[in-house]
């Protein structure tokens, strides 16, 4: 597609789809394609198998396994049943592992096989390919293999650096590691010789277990005396502090009560408790002056006579006289019912009345005295009581502060007593761990001498080699087709360039290519017509290409097809034979004529070169049927845009497999004017039998030539 002037590939503007099947496909060709370095690698890595394996000295591995404990550390002073330091049971294990093979205990090891005495047998060094190997990685880890010191020491720095050299030539067969996710741990060592193998083995075991009962017995040695000085210290400190606690609770007097309550809190709480009850006491005996003085005023003993004013303030008498006077109401009642209000009867019980009212009115007075006084009572004990529970919060304030400062020593006393409680059980377990020892591993099976060869394992080895160098060869197989850019497919040229495929040109045999120049021809015919509609005159087809000698190729072998085909044909170039248009005879059928334009190729972007050119196509228009114009290169960008709009159409001429698809994709970039013309492209020097392993099925279609 266009986009202002220049031109963006129709690929870049839509989402890519991945066709899996042809991906695939292509993968599977061009590895076929890549067969030989993918046979090569395979075969050389097949062979040096072969000879690793003739020439490799026979090893023996014994074995021998051992079942850990986690739950005895050998580390902790907790003793047997104290738990591990480490919380992780692969760091356990791990751990075990690199205390097999620490540096002390192989040389203790290797001193107890005898292998530092002077003319001890050594374990034989490999030989073959297999040394090759280990010289090689120990120059890669800088290693020593000599077992002989260095020159530059003497004395005993020189006798260390043998025996470290003899100790890191023995390790070279050690293989310590962890049974899976288990508690077992596998040990194995390869050697030539079986007998040392498993000799070397079983004495690791051994001095394996030498070296942890030494080393605990000296750990809990060495325990044992700390702690019981730690002991002695930490006794002291729990008496002073016992001393400390007792003394500041007998100089504050702090006394606890049941409930763990100090004195005067208790008293505090229970003054509180006596003034709220007489608060609601003074509540109550006010209410109740307040209606006996109610009484009095209004005279009216009706107030008196509802039962609420009872209990401890009303009396005796008043009761008495409360129901005396009920009765004389009843009774004037009766007797106004029965003998009229004005009797005689009637009159004496009123007198009788009025008695008792007045009496009642002396009680209720008498009775309001009683209430004030003990009012006035109440009153002054709440303010008695008030003063009591102020003496009290600060008496309690005083004794809580205190108390903190107490449950400060005893805290203190418990954290010393629970370190002395502490370090008395480790001193206890310390001392048990001493009377008898107990190691964190146990053997499941020792080393026997080992009857069948561990390595080399022949099958296996060329089996893996030979996978393996099929994966290698695979892998640069992939990375050199993926590094291959140059265009080799139809694909590449309608999705890489976005011109339309035209067809093929062989290296050899160009007569075979006639369905090709018949594309490239009915695209000419299709173009002129474009171009001029229906009127008469030869279609001007240009030929440009990626190099100047696939146009050209192009260019002559397209003349000649169709001259062959009966077409009066002119096939012109840029030369530096000079020639003029009028000079030019007619082209005639079955041989194309060849034309010179007369121009140097310095000469091929000048104006008036262009509009020479132009008039020599002009006058070639009406003698021919086709002209065939060979143009520059596409590197010649400047002549090649001066020349181009001369033609009917253009023709892209790539040399198969010899470009780069993203060079070529970047010329056209900055040829619109070319892009516009461009009526298809065709792959030139084609090797048939290569072109077809690219393409396949569609391959072998495009090189079905025929005539």
């Amino acid at each position: 597609m266009k986009q202002g002037d220049g031109w963006t590939p129709a690929h870049l503007n839509r989402a890519p789809e991945v066709d899996l099947g042809g991906s695939l496909r292509a993968a599977f060709a061009g590895m076929r394609r890549q067969k030989w370095v993918i046979g090569a690698v395979a075969s050389g890595m097949t062979a040096l198998a072969l000879a690793y394996v003739l020439t490799a000295t026979p090893e023996y591995t014994a074995r021998a396994e051992l079942l850990l404990d986690p739950r005895i550390s050998t580390t902790s002073p907790s003793g047997p049943d104290g738990a591990s330091l480490l919380l992780s049971d692969a760091l356990v294990v791990d751990s075990e592992i690199r205390v097999l093979t620490s540096r002390g205990l192989t040389t203790r090891l290797a001193g107890d096989l005898g292998l530092f005495d002077e003319g001890a047998a050594a374990p034989e060094a490999p030989s073959g390919l297999r040394a090759i190997a280990e010289d090689l990685r120990a120059r890669l880890l800088n290693e020593d293999q000599a077992a002989e010191p260095a020159p530059l020491l003497d004395g005993a720095p020189a006798e260390t650096a043998r025996r470290e050299a003899i100790r890191r030539e023995m390790m070279r067969g050690l293989d310590v590691r962890r049974a899976g996710n288990t508690y077992i741990i596998e040990i194995a060592y390869s050697s030539p010789d079986p007998v040392f193998s498993t000799n070397l083995v079983n004495q690791l075991i051994e001095t394996y277990f030498i070296v942890e009962a030494e080393e605990n017995r000296a750990d809990s040695a060495r325990v044992s005396s700390w702690l019981d000085e730690r002991v002695e210290v930490l006794a002291a400190d729990v008496n002073a502090a016992d001393s400390a606690v007792e003394a500041y609770r007998e100089e504050q007097q702090l006394y606890l009560m049941t409930g763990d309550i100090l004195p005067s809190q208790a008293e505090l709480s229970a003054a509180s408790t006596r003034q709220i009850a007489m608060r609601s006491d003074l509540i109550e005996l006010r209410a109740s002056l307040e209606k006996v003085r109610a009484v009095i005023e209004t005279q009216s003993v009706s107030g008196l006579m509802d039962g609420t004013l009872g209990g401890e303030v009303a009396s005796p008498a008043l009761r008495d006289l409360q129901t005396r006077y009920a009765e004389t109401l009843e009774r004037e009642a009766d007797l106004v019912a029965r003998m009229g209000a004005g009797s005689a009867t009637v009159a004496a019980t009123r007198r009788d009345q009025e008695q008792l009212r007045s009496l009642i009115l002396d009680e209720a007075r008498q009775i309001e005295d009683r209430l004030q006084a003990r009012v006035t009572t109440t009153s002054q004990q709440i303010a008695a009581t008030d003063a009591q529970i102020a003496e009290l919060r600060e008496r309690a304030s005083s004794d809580a502060r205190s108390s903190i400062r107490l449950r400060e020593l005893e805290r203190e006393a418990a954290l010393k007593r629970a370190e002395y409680e502490t370090m008395l059980g480790e001193l206890n377990s310390i001392l048990q761990i001493q009377s008898f020892e107990r190691s964190p591993a146990r053997v499941i099976a020792r080393a026997v001498p080992p009857d069948i060869k561990s390595s080399p394992r022949s099958t296996r080895t060329v089996l893996l080699a030979l996978f393996g160098g099929l994966i290698l060869g695979g892998a640069l197989a992939f990375l050199r087709e993926a590094m291959d850019n140059r265009a080799r497919r139809p694909a590449d040229l309608r999705e890489g360039l976005g011109v339309p495929y035209l067809g093929v040109v062989p290296a050899r045999r160009i007569e075979t290519a006639r369905p090709t120049f018949a594309a490239m021809r009915i695209e000419a015919d299709r173009a002129r017509k474009a171009a001029s509609g229906q009127a008469p005159g030869a279609a001007v087809i240009g030929v440009t290409g990626a190099a100047s000698s696939d146009a050209a190729r192009l260019a002559a072998s397209f003349a000649g097809d169709l001259a062959a085909r009966g077409a009066r044909v002119a096939l012109v170039s840029p030369g530096a034979v000079p020639g003029s248009a009028r000079e030019i005879a007619t082209p005639e059928a079955g041989e194309p004529l060849h034309i010179s334009a007369g121009l140097a190729p310095s000469d091929l972007a000048d104006p008036r070169s262009a509009d020479a050119l132009a008039r020599l196509l002009g006058d070639l228009r009406g003698r021919a049927d086709y002209v065939v114009l060979n143009l520059p290169p596409l590197e010649r960008s400047a002549a090649l845009r001066a020349l181009s709009g001369l033609t009917d159409g253009v023709v892209l001429a790539v040399g198969w497999g010899r470009h780069s698809l993203p060079g070529l994709a970047e010329r056209l970039e900055n040829l619109p004017q070319l892009r516009r013309l461009l009526l298809g492209g065709v792959f030139t020097q084609v090797k048939p039998r290569k072109y077809q392993s690219y393409n396949g099925s569609g391959g072998r279609d495009d090189l079905a030539f025929q005539a």
